[in-house]
């Protein structure tokens, strides 16, 4: 999806939204990446659909690839996940006022969400190949594990995953868990669409993706 309309962060001042605005779009970043050229952010569906017919930056036109693509800075993710954002369902009657955070869970959740799918279900959600589907409701969307290695994943994920509380912890518990029992370097992320492993970088072998309600939970190992 592309970034998230100015108009739903009511209580964020002009300043701060315009530093945490897409190059392309113009809106509130979503799943940003940044180039290494300007250090400029965009949504990630915005700068990929600009690379299909370009290869080029388009803040200072120098040469860009997809693959040079990097992930935001921590203190820029932070910010954003704390930004207080309206429900999309404002207009059926919803009143809720949630962080970026939380907003995943809360639109999965939310009763005046009367559409079948939601922005947070990828595009091509019609042509997928239905995925393994775990005694806990974990769908296994893409999986490069052993038999042995993704049982004591989905052992640790499937404790960790139903709690009711910010993703960030769930993730810090999940990949804390793992490092304690399974080596360490372990890594946990957490995106509302689908997602696959061309943009991180994993020791072969120990990469997951799960999907839980409309979230999807990307598993992995690193080799430094």
């Amino acid at each position: 999806m592309a970034g998230y309309d100015r108009e739903r962060f009511a209580s964020t001042s002009d300043s701060t939204l315009d530093e945490l605005s897409c190059g392309i779009c113009r809106d509130i970043l979503c799943d940003p990446l940044m180039t290494p050229c300007c250090l400029q952010m965009f949504c990630h569906n915005c700068i990929d659909t600009w690379l299909e017919s370009s290869d080029t930056c388009p803040y200072d036109r120098h040469p860009l690839s997809s693959a040079q693509l990097c992930r935001t800075p921590r203190i820029v993710m932070n910010m954003l996940l704390d930004l207080k954002i309206d429900c999309e369902f404002k207009d059926n009657g919803c009143d809720s006022v949630v962080t970026l955070d939380e907003l995943p869970q809360h639109t999965a959740n939310c009763r005046f969400n009367d559409t079948k799918y939601t922005d947070y279900e990828f595009e091509d959600y019609e042509e997928e190949e239905e995925p393994d589907l775990t005694a806990n409701g974990l769908k296994i969307i893409e999986n490069m594990m052993s038999e042995e290695m993704t049982e004591k994943v989905l052992s640790i994920v499937s404790n960790d995953i139903i709690e009711k509380t910010s993703l960030s912890v769930i993730c810090a518990k999940i990949s804390k868990k793992l490092d304690q029992k399974c080596g360490k370097r372990w890594h946990c992320s957490v995106v509302d669409r689908f997602d696959t492993q061309a943009i991180f970088i994993f020791e072969p072998g120990f990469w997951i993706q799960l999907k839980f309600g409309f979230l999807y939970y990307i598993i992995y190992k690193t080799q430094h």
